[in-house]
């Protein structure tokens, strides 16, 4: 069944829509229904120039937010292109790709939204993990939210996990020197990927630092003291001279390496991984550690019951020495008030470049009781190599435990992987103040402090 073709009035929709509005239960796709109709037909001509203004103009009357009618209509009208998707793939469909949005809208069955189980904003959120998460989540998560066994908290919690990260000016991809300093380090190196293109980054960039900064460029030369390496090859670096009263700081700002580049280009590019592309890779080992964090602990730690609290923390940056380091995946777990604490350090490693090219992870060995590395485990080749790599330094260095993802499991009702303690590592003498250093920078990110340097 096409479009109703009703022969409303303004006032008569309005009306009804005020009812609804007002009303305890959510009528959300009534309400959706009734606002694509007023769209389709035309029906605030003449007295409103455009289907925005009526949209307005009703929710001002009902006391409402005008985002909350355009959401209702948005969530129904996603929920309906789902459900053509899926009818397509089974029969063929032989319709042109570049079809006009009218004419897609004509093709949407209205009467479809009365069997819609989920709240709006679900199916708002679900729209965002179809971008953003790996196929098979986005699978998973589509037939609990279209049975409506998906909560609106998690699907939340999904979309939030596979949310991209935007590169700003701050703290993570700025390094302050002076002569004094100018052979400190920062280990910053991105996972995840950013959201916007390369040229919208550095555009961005120079508009912050502008008008107090001179902009010059920078060929990309290895750091003081790393002469010979190739690890800063692929990188785009721009520098700024910032002049003050006394002292003259060059600031770098770097931009993520080559291999992950953009969102766009990850996606172009896949991992080999079915359903995964490159820079989903982290983000999907992070929730897993997350949502099995218990079990994998439990084993490590070789105890016969589980955590009594435990808590997970990511990119966690530590300055010691005036070096910086930064913790892919950190959890904090206290058996129980007869022990003490444990501290689980996991570097994430997507890419066998990605491990070779890090040299500072020994250095992590200090801040933790438990050192692992997590890395995927698939049947392409890139992964093998990577875990053959891993396992020829764990046989040599019994601190290092390694965390396999496999990402050709079959996926879970918490739309994780399952993660498998491939060698358990030795538990560490972590020296009094520098774990310490860990606690105090958990402490500073509970009470909102942030490093400017």
């Amino acid at each position: 069944m096409k479009y109703i073709q009703l022969e409303l009035q303004l006032d008569e929709v309005n009306n009804r829509i005020s009812e609804l509005l007002q009303e305890k239960n959510s009528h959300w796709t009534e309400i959706a229904k009734l606002a694509i109709i007023v769209r389709k037909q035309e029906l605030f001509k003449p007295k409103f120039t455009s289907f925005t203004a009526w949209v307005k103009d009703i929710a001002e009357q009902c006391d409402r937010q005008p985002s909350l009618i355009w959401r209702y209509i948005k969530a129904s009208r996603y929920y309906l292109q789902l459900v053509a998707t899926g009818e397509n793939e089974e029969e063929e469909n032989e319709e042109e790709e570049n079809e006009e949005e009218e004419n897609e809208e004509e093709d949407l069955e209205l009467d479809r939204l009365d069997e819609i189980k989920a709240a709006p904003e679900a199916l708002e959120r679900l729209e965002k993990v179809q971008r953003q998460a790996p196929t098979p989540v986005f699978e998973t998560l589509r037939d609990k939210v279209l049975n409506g066994n998906a909560t609106v908290a998690e699907c939340r919690e999904i979309e939030k996990a596979y949310r991209p990260t935007v590169p700003q000016i701050t703290d993570a991809n700025i390094t302050i020197t002076s002569d004094a300093d100018a052979d400190a380090d920062d280990d910053d190196d991105d996972h995840q990927q950013p959201s916007k293109t390369e040229e919208e980054t550095q555009s961005q960039q120079q508009q912050q630092l502008e008008p107090k900064t001179k902009t010059i460029t920078n060929r990309g030369r290895p750091k003081k003291g790393r002469e010979g390496s190739y690890s800063h090859l692929g990188k785009n670096k721009q520098s700024s001279i910032v002049t003050g009263a006394d002292t003259e700081h060059i600031i770098e700002i770097e931009t993520p390496h080559q291999e992950q580049q953009t969102q766009t280009d990850a996606q172009i590019k896949p991992s080999g991984v079915e359903g995964i592309t490159r820079n989903q890779i982290a983000p999907t080992i992070v929730r897993s550690l997350t949502v099995n964090l218990v079990d994998w602990t439990k084993q490590i730690a070789s105890m016969r019951y589980p955590a009594k609290y435990y808590q997970d923390h990511t990119e966690v940056r530590v300055n010691f020495h005036q070096r910086r380091f930064r913790l892919d995946f950190l959890a904090v777990v206290r058996w129980s008030f007869k022990r003490p604490k444990d501290i689980f350090v996991v570097e994430i490693k997507s890419c066998l470049q990605d491990f070779e090219s890090d040299q500072k992870w020994t250095n992590y060995l200090n801040f933790c009781h438990y050192f692992c590395f997590a890395i995927p485990l698939s049947l392409r080749v890139e992964d093998t190599d990577l875990l053959n790599a891993v396992k020829k330094i764990s046989d040599k260095d019994k601190r290092i435990g390694i965390l396999g993802i496999d990402f050709q499991a079959k996926i879970s009702e918490y739309l994780t992987y399952p993660v498998t303690v491939i060698k358990t590592p030795q538990k560490l003498k972590a020296q009094a103040n520098k774990t310490n250093l860990v606690y105090e920078t958990l402490y500073e990110r509970v009470i909102g402090w942030k490093d400017d340097d």
